[in-house]
């Protein structure tokens, strides 16, 4: 009986519309909030070749946010920011190493606790004078610290890597990507 009082007078059928367009409404605002919280969308600078083929310049790509540690794997794409003096320098890098491994690279070639690693991502050298340059990179072994990762770029005679930069504290990544 009490039901019957509050529906007496309401267009029920016109109530149901309106409440349901409103569930749609605050169901499409949810995802789109979860969506901008949980993913970045970044444009790859003009003349970024230290991640070609991966990465092209002028793309956008979609990298996830960086909530756990434990989110970043080997060859993940990252996106890290550093603000230097007055302004933000971006980088994008490979994850080779993380908490606990030990890298080394011994003429161009990775090393990861001890065994080479296949990296078919890498680009190769455009010219026979970089090949040589980059059969030439030696790193001796490096432990990389807890909290740490440790990036190299695709292009390795591009030298804004863990190589310049040393062992990235995760802290700085914003956003990674699988690969």
């Amino acid at each position: 009986m009490f039901h019957r009082f509050l529906l007496k007078g309401i267009d029920l059928l016109g109530f149901l519309k309106s409440f349901w367009f409103y569930i749609v409404g605050l169901v499409l605002i949810w995802v789109l909030v979860y969506i901008q919280r949980s993913y970045e969308f970044v444009r790859v600078p003009e003349g970024l070749t230290s991640m070609a083929p991966a990465l092209e310049a002028n793309k956008f790509y979609r990298f996830t946010q960086l909530g756990k540690v434990q989110e970043l794997g080997y060859n993940d794409i990252v996106f890290i920011r550093f603000n230097r003096s007055s302004r933000t320098e971006s980088y994008f890098s490979r994850v080779v190493g993380l908490e606990g491994d030990v890298i080394a690279l011994k003429e161009g070639r990775l090393i990861r606790n001890g065994v080479q690693v296949d990296e078919p991502y890498l680009s190769e050298p455009a010219s026979s004078s970089a090949l040589a340059e980059w059969k030439k990179v030696t790193m001796f072994p490096i432990s990389v610290p807890k909290g740490c990762v440790f990036l190299l770029n695709d292009e390795r005679t591009s030298p804004e890597d863990s190589r310049k930069l040393g062992p990235i504290d995760v802290r700085m990544v914003c956003a990674y990507m699988r690969k």
